[in-house]
């Protein structure tokens, strides 16, 4: 068996969309999904997918429309995305089972003071997201839902100019991405940015946002999207 991978160095989040969404198109693998969330969907998706972005900060951050595509999501859903699932102290709302928030709001902060204490050139800024035994809860109920984010990894680098430059990298363990990718990357370039300044006031030290890294073993587009899909290519 040979998989089926793609490994992309792009500019901006937009490029990062167009760029997978063609490989999934034209080269994904084909399955029907079995168990938990839109269970019995037919998908194309690729086995493994990673993907540079150098210049995530980039504006727009999301896919802008154009004739006969609408953009999957707005400026203003990634803003409010931001504030309502990746970064506040609310707890999950009634018929939730989790928001990304409860993960990573405290550890934007805890990962901040570790940078501020220990030095910027450390490498053990993790940010998991879940909990190890998630999978368990299938055993009791096909239809939980369990985070498909799984990890922000953080490191600061400088760069040639000796600006100090904090990167993600991000893993998704399974991500539709016609409709997802687009406004999780748009919400976590925010979330980064706000985590830079976090970092910048704890240390003294000036950083500012750098490239973002991603990577999942099932960036994957279903079959109700795949004509939108084909209309952006």
């Amino acid at each position: 068996m040979v998989p089926i991978t793609a490994h992309l160095r792009v500019r901006t989040l937009e490029q990062a969309w167009l760029g997978i969404m063609r490989e999934i198109m034209e080269r994904g693998r084909e399955y029907r999904k079995d168990g938990g969330s839109r269970a019995g969907l037919l998908r194309k998706a690729l086995d493994f997918c990673t993907v540079e972005i150098t210049h995530p900060e980039t504006r727009p951050l999301v896919p802008l429309a154009k004739p006969g595509c609408l953009s999957p999501c707005t400026e203003d859903m990634a803003e409010e995305y931001l504030r309502e699932y990746l970064y506040n102290t609310n707890p999950p709302a009634e018929k939730e089972h989790y928001t990304y928030a409860q993960y990573l709001t405290p550890a934007l902060h805890a990962t901040a003071a570790h940078f501020a204490k220990n030095g910027l050139f450390v490498q053990q800024a993790v940010m998991p997201v879940g909990d190890p035994l998630d999978v368990a809860k299938y055993l009791e109920d096909r239809e939980v839902s369990i985070p498909c984010l799984r990890l922000i990894d953080c490191r600061i680098i400088r760069d040639r100019t000796g600006s100090n430059r904090l990167c993600y990298y991000i893993y998704f363990r399974a991500w539709n991405h016609f409709g997802a990718f687009p406004l999780n990357m748009a919400g976590i370039q925010l979330l980064k940015e706000i985590h830079a300044v976090l970092i910048t006031e704890k240390s003294g030290q000036d950083v500012a946002p750098g490239p973002t890294f991603a990577m999942s073993k099932d960036l994957h587009i279903n079959d109700l999207e795949w004509d939108s899909a084909r209309a952006w290519l």
